[in-house]
């Protein structure tokens, strides 16, 4: 137990202390930014690199309203395709469902986000959908899919079938069965599913970079991505500014993105 306990604090300090380090560098003073010292000596406590990066103007609010929109697509398209796919490979009689699941879970197991990138351009290329932000639903999508339908079927099994045929006897079809019955059973997959999908395509930098060329058409963390090598109290906190959203959406919907992997653990 106490190993236990000692690996999972070893993993949280991995993950916190960046997170810790670039909000100290975000109110770090400008005259210490240069001293060599892990930890900054003199904090600027006015917060004037959030100021700065306030100011920047409508450049970085139209990169933030790219990524905002193009995450939010990307959730909507992603779960809703996940129900549809779980429910049909749990609760319907779909042919080939065994081998489409073995597909799934087989794709897992490949670095798709990078072996993906040079066919991903050649056909949005062919369908000349480069340079186009919202063609980003596209690849952000598929890429999360896998994991998405996965994740549904596994809640959609946790249902006894007896519910789905009684609701069949009593005359209601496929898509009723769905929304009335099973929709409200499974709230915690879809928002688990929402999540992830949305931390994904948050941060996702890639495909971004290479898709779009116009520097008003990508997301924010390409625009992170252009501030160069060097930590500046204005870069860290720009960082700090991009993983807001994706911190408070999953601290928000944190109590059933818990509740969804005990099912999933005790199914």
């Amino acid at each position: 137990m106490l190993l236990r306990h000692a690996c999972i604090g070893l993993f949280v300090l991995i993950i916190l202390l960046p997170i810790i380090w670039a909000g100290l560098m975000s109110v770090t003073a400008s005259s210490a930014i240069l001293r060599s010292s892990l930890w900054p000596a003199e904090l600027d406590l006015s917060f004037s690199s959030y100021g700065a990066v306030l100011r920047r103007g409508s450049a970085l609010s139209t990169n933030l309203l790219n990524s905002v929109w193009v995450t939010l697509g990307t959730v909507l398209i992603t779960t809703v395709c996940s129900v549809l796919a779980g429910y049909a490979l749990t609760h319907l009689r779909t042919r080939g469902a065994a081998l489409v699941v073995m597909l799934l879970v087989a794709s897992l197991f490949i670095p798709t986000r990078v072996v993906s990138v040079i066919a991903v351009w050649q056909i949005q290329r062919a369908l000349g959908l480069l340079n186009q932000t919202w063609a980003l639903l596209l690849p952000y999508s598929t890429l999360s899919l896998a994991v998405g339908v996965l994740v549904m079927r596994s809640v959609f099994q946790t249902i006894p079938r007896e519910i789905v045929d009684a609701a069949r006897v009593d005359g209601a079809g496929p898509g009723r069965t769905l929304v009335t019955i099973l929709l409200p059973l499974v709230s915690n997959g879809i928002i688990l599913v929402a999540v992830a999908s949305f931390i994904a395509a948050w941060g996702e930098y890639a495909f971004a970079a290479i898709l779009l060329d116009d520097q008003s058409r990508r997301t924010l963390p390409v625009v992170l991505g252009t501030l160069g090598g060097m930590i500046r109290p204005g870069s860290a906190a720009l960082w700090i500014v991009s993983i807001l959203p994706g911190v408070l959406f999953a601290l928000t919907a944190q109590r059933w993105v818990s509740r969804a992997l005990v099912e999933g653990i005790h199914r």
